[in-house]
């Protein structure tokens, strides 16, 4: 059973309620013993705004993310930035201009799973990317297919079903693309064919939280998250486990609470690699051989960042957190936007990035965590932010991508 990221926190948990729908989002459901208000965000707290976001450039890119909540995060390439809808729209633009390079669109297969997640009125299907590298775009789909197109035009290069519905964020490295499904593989396909080089297994928990993690590569490694709470390392030549870290045990009385999906990914930095689970903790790792250096107990579903020797996260009421990257000491806590449904934090130059649910990005000092700058993009923001170049790239869920510069 897999349950959807962005929802709030019942103050009761209650099983039953979950048997409306085998693939139903939490912020669908009603809980015995709620109390809206005590759940409801917290109000957008006034600033000093001491850093201006200028829009550069503004373009739509398709229909928007569904009402799956589709985490469908935008890809840099070169000079482009390619993203994606979740109902098949595939578009790369000049990430300095905003003028569009090309545009294409693939169709939802007959074939396939057909269940895909959420409302039945909703055609979204595209559930996993945007990957692009070595000349490569890659996109999965909820009907279980990889897709990959020519990053230099957008024609499809290959389209291959693989073993269920694709889930979390795709990479490329070493010729082959790697994705992980919703059934516990992660797949490596070859770039040029779609054909599958190998695969890695892993045991699915009955419950999981939908969106899956953000697979990563670096140096030859693929650093891979699972809802059985465990971290993998694998060679990417050939799928040899070179590690695994078991995140946290799972605990608790009833299911909900021993979900320990590292839907994080790792961050990985120099010696070090960085990540968190649900229910479960913020961790760092010995890039070598999977050791624990150190652990402190935090809740999240979103990946980390580094930057200012620190290690950035968003727990999941929605408070952000920088820990020094060399022991488990909090540096500051930023509580002034709890419960706003934030994404994952980004680094851009001496600040932090993070969307919101209700289509704010916000610019966070990582020094000392105090707001320093706002602006209003949109609709609900569900894809963590992109920086580059000195321009910060924000995908809002309905569709539209903007670039913003500092000021």
């Amino acid at each position: 059973m897999v349950l959807g990221q962005h929802f709030a926190k019942p103050s009761a948990l209650v099983l039953v309620a979950l048997l409306v729908s085998s693939c139903a989002t939490l912020s669908k459901l009603k809980f015995w013993g709620d109390d809206d208000e005590a759940d409801a965000p917290m109000p957008l707290p006034e600033i000093r705004m001491e850093v201006n976001l200028k829009r550069e450039w503004s373009a739509n890119v398709g229909k928007g993310l569904g009402e799956r909540f589709a985490r469908l995060t935008p890809a840099l390439l070169a000079d482009m930035i390619v993203a994606a809808d979740a109902y098949g729209a595939i578009a790369a633009f000049d990430r300095f201009s905003g003028k569009r390079r090309w545009r294409t669109r693939i169709e939802p297969s007959d074939e396939g799973f057909g269940f895909g997640f959420g409302p039945k009125r909703d055609g979204a299907f595209v559930s996993a990317g945007v990957a692009a590298a070595e000349g490569v775009v890659a996109i999965g789909t909820s009907n279980g297919e990889v897709i990959a197109l020519d990053a230099a035009n957008g024609r499809t290069l290959w389209r291959v079903s693989i073993s269920s519905e694709a889930e979390g964020r795709l990479a490329i490295g070493d010729g082959l693309v790697y994705i992980g499904t919703t059934d516990g593989r992660l797949a490596a396909l070859d770039m040029l064919s779609g054909k599958e080089r190998w695969n890695h297994d892993s045991q699915v928990p009955v419950l999981t939280l939908r969106g899956g993690g953000s697979v990563n590569y670096v140096d030859g490694v693929v650093y891979a998250p699972f809802a059985n709470g465990k971290l993998v390392a694998l060679n990417s030549e050939d799928g040899e486990i070179l590690w695994e870290h078991r995140m946290s045990l799972s605990q608790g009385r009833s299911e909900l609470e021993r979900i320990i999906d590292v839907d994080s990914g790792a961050e990985v930095l120099g010696r070090f690699v960085y990540s968190v689970n649900y229910n479960g903790n913020l961790k760092s790792l010995r890039r070598s051989d999977g050791a624990s250096v150190w652990e402190m107990k935090v809740s999240s579903y979103s990946p980390v960042a580094t930057g200012y020797g620190n290690v950035y996260v968003v727990d999941d009421q929605d408070a952000l957190l920088a820990v020094d990257q060399r022991e488990a000491n909090v540096i500051w806590r930023q509580e002034r936007l709890l419960r706003r449904e934030l994404t994952a934090p980004t680094t851009a130059s001496s600040y932090l990035a993070v969307g919101d649910g209700e289509g704010y990005v916000h610019l966070v000092a990582q020094s000392d965590g105090r707001l320093v700058g706002r602006a209003k993009v949109g609709r609900a923001i569900y894809s963590p932010l992109l920086f580059a170049d000195s321009l910060l790239y924000c995908y809002d869920g309905y569709g539209r991508l903007t670039a913003f510069s500092f000021s």
